[in-house]
C-alpha cells in the first residue's frame, strides 16, 4: 500500500536460506515501511535493506503467518500474511500512514539480494472501499489490515 507522501507499507516474504532447503521453503516475512525517498512506484529498482526497514510488533501489534521457517510452503497456493493495526487518524504521520477509502493496495514482485531490490509492475490493484474505512474508524485502536502474498 502506498501514498506519495508517506511511502509504502510492504509485506515481503522470502525463501528459506537454511542449508538443505529448496525454493519452495518459506523463510521469513517482514512488514516494512519504505519511504518515498527510498522507493516509489513506478521505479523498478531501489537500494533496500529489508531488516533495517522492518516495523516492530509492539507498536502496531504485528502478527505473521507463518511465523517460522516452513518447508514446502510455496506449493499448492499457500500464502504468507502480515496483520497489523493502523495508526489513529491524524493530519500528518511521521511513520506509516493510515489507509482507507479510495486508497489502493497492489502486489509487486520484489526480488534481489543484499541491498539491491528490484520491483515488477503490479499485476493489478484493489481500491479500498468506504465499508473498510468505516470499519477501521469505528475501532479506537484501528483495525487490523492483512496483505497476503
Amino acid at each position: 500500500m502506498q501514498d506519495n507522501t508517506n511511502g509504502s507499507i510492504c509485506v515481503a516474504a522470502s525463501q528459506s536460506i537454511t542449508a538443505g532447503h529448496g525454493p519452495t521453503d518459506f523463510g521469513e516475512i517482514i512488514l516494512q515501511h519504505v519511504t518515498t525517498s527510498t522507493w516509489a512506484a513506478p521505479a523498478e529498482k531501489a537500494s533496500l535493506t529489508h531488516s533495517a526497514l522492518a516495523l516492530t510488533g509492539g507498536k502496531y501489534s504485528i502478527t505473521y503467518s507463518p511465523s517460522a521457517i516452513t518447508q514446502q510452503a510455496y506449493t499448492a497456493s499457500y500464502y504468507a500474511s502480515a496483520t497489523w493495526y493502523q495508526p489513529k487518524h491524524a493530519t500528518s504521520y511521521t511513520d506509516i500512514a493510515r489507509f482507507g477509502k479510495d486508497d489502493y493496495a497492489a502486489a509487486y514482485c520484489m526480488s534481489g539480494a543484499g541491498s539491491n531490490t528490484y520491483f515488477s509492475a503490479p499485476a493489478g490493484s484493489v481500491k479500498l472501499t468506504g465499508a473498510i474505512y468505516m470499519a477501521v474508524s469505528a475501532i479506537s485502536l484501528g483495525a487490523a489490515l492483512s496483505l497476503a502474498m
